[in-house]
């Protein structure tokens, strides 16, 4: 019998608003979400060529985060909010060949 009439309470109070269930960040999906994109890169060999790629990158509009690794020659954005075909763009207006994995 308490068992029903505290469902029951619940139920109510869920129904009225009066309890909110908000969902975890990470089930939140859309532009506030952060998401990867992986190129490699031709050419990127010295440290001032990583120098160039990151900066020449964290120029363009939604990037804040660039990594990049001279030996497997991998530029990884993990953003929110940029455009893949800006990302290879700019790699290509620097001087470099990019090529989608």
């Amino acid at each position: 019998m308490i068992k029903i009439v505290s469902s029951v309470i619940l139920t109510g109070l869920f129904i009225f608003n009066i309890i909110k269930i908000e969902k975890p960040y990470s089930y939140v999906w859309g532009k506030d979400m952060k998401r990867s994109f992986t190129v490699k890169v031709e050419g990127v060999t010295y440290l001032h060529c990583k120098r160039r790629v990151r900066e020449g990158l964290l120029t363009l509009k939604g990037i804040k985060e660039v990594d990049i690794n001279l030996n497997t020659k991998l530029v990884a954005v993990n953003d929110k909010g940029f455009s893949e075909n800006e990302i290879l763009k700019k790699i290509n207006y620097l001087g470099y060949t990019p090529q989608r994995i």
